[in-house]
């Protein structure tokens, strides 16, 4: 019974958060990192801003700073939610020790916010008024107005862009999981997690596998989580079998079940950007995937294990290959990346052996995955440079003009 509560809660909770991310929807653009520039009455200065979700969804907090000669002169806190009682988005802003309250109207279809306070607590103040419209995906102009008898005057105004995201944290997509089927041919299934981003989609697909026999997906929905948060349509699949040869072959069988599956997966599939990637055997098996299906536009290899022999089969997809100094399978990775086509890279992570371990080396595997896809999969040239870039106990070799190999 009361493993039965403790499930009934943490469905609520969750349900809650699904919930308020959809009521939160008008102000999640400010989720992200941002920079910019305004202007006050003391001239023009720089400004940055970070907002992430918090609390299951429920809560977006930005963090504001404004900085005049590399000199702080403004910083707050921004908690948006939503009041169910009212039906209004609420925002508190914390700063200069005092605490204001604001209701959030979306106007213009959605483009532009405007935040009007409603009340504040500890220092006396006047009222005041925020204004974001929004310029497109990338970023958005502001202006604060103050309140002057009866009459709103301009205080400070300015424009803030989007910053590349940061490949080591999660990125800004809301989605869920959840365990499936996926029907093979002859009426088999092979269970499966996965991790699917909100919205219309379609989405690139990654067909990720464990290591070993791949009994189950235990140890790898983290990868599949991260994925989904970037906007890609992650299947972890138990495949369950002991050959990466044999395994190579169901990669593909993944796509087909994608390709016909029914609602509510139906036309989320983007199978034309499709990027087969898995651990150890799992790596090993990906690669063998990847070469023989040309629907693989990239192959993710973490520490793949296998025989020392170029893949078979004609596709030649952008492939990375990572792997840690400390993992036994560095001959092998070597082998895999030095017979592989290009574009191709081979990421080694000081102190990081073959499961991943110590943590402090394993955010390299994620951001550094992260990077790779975005660049080869979505063609994003803003993340060259933190796939190629070493130091901080990462080498990478890469080879990006074509072999002809």
């Amino acid at each position: 019974m009361r493993r039965f509560v403790v499930a009934l809660l943490g469905f609520a909770v969750c349900a809650q958060g699904q919930d308020r991310a959809k009521e939160l929807e008008p102000v999640s653009f400010l989720v992200g990192s941002y920079t910019g520039e305004g202007a006050h009455p003391l001239g023009r200065y720089d400004e940055t801003l970070r907002g992430e979700w918090s609390l299951n969804r429920t809560v977006i907090v930005v963090r504001s700073r404004s900085a005049m000669e590399g000199r702080t002169v403004y910083e707050d806190l921004r908690v948006f939610s939503y009041d169910p009682a009212r039906k209004v988005i609420r925002m508190r802003q914390y700063g200069l020790g005092d605490v204001a309250v604001y209701d959030v109207k979306v106007e213009d279809e959605g483009k532009r916010i405007v935040l009007q306070e409603v009340a504040h607590e500890g220092n006396a103040r006047g009222e005041w008024r925020y204004t974001y419209r929004r310029k497109g995906a990338n970023g958005f102009e502001y202006q604060v107005d103050a309140r002057h008898a009866d009459a709103w005057k301009k205080y400070v105004a300015g424009s803030l862009r989007r910053d590349t995201p940061d490949p080591e944290r999660l990125g800004a997509a809301a989605f869920d999981s959840s365990r499936v089927l996926v029907e093979r041919k002859g009426g088999k299934t092979l269970g499966a997690m996965i991790h699917r981003p909100e919205g219309e989609g379609p989405f690139p697909v990654i067909v990720f596998s464990p290591g070993g026999p791949a009994g189950s997906t235990q140890g790898y929905d983290g990868f599949g989580r991260m994925f989904a948060s970037w906007g890609y349509l992650t299947v972890v699949v138990a495949f369950n079998d002991r050959s990466a040869e044999e395994r190579a072959g169901k990669f593909g069988e993944v796509l087909d079940w994608l390709a016909s599956a029914a609602a509510p997966l139906q036309g989320k599939a983007d199978l034309t950007r499709a990027t087969a990637a898995g651990h150890s055997m799992g790596g090993f098996a990906a690669v063998l995937a990847a070469h023989a299906d040309t629907r693989f536009k990239a192959c993710v290899a973490l520490a793949p294990s296998g025989p020392d022999s170029k893949p078979p089969g004609e596709n030649h997809p952008a492939l990375c290959v990572i792997v840690g100094d400390r993992d036994d399978a560095q001959e092998t990775c070597r082998a895999v990346y030095e017979r592989a086509g290009s574009p191709r890279y081979l990421v080694t992570i000081e102190d990081m052996n073959h499961f991943f371990a110590p943590r402090t080396a394993s955010r390299h595997v994620l951001s550094r995955t992260v990077a790779f896809l975005n660049y080869r999969v979505l063609e994003d040239d803003r993340y060259r440079a933190h796939l190629l870039g070493g130091g901080r106990g990462v080498t990478v070799e890469a080879e990006e003009a074509s072999t002809g190999k």
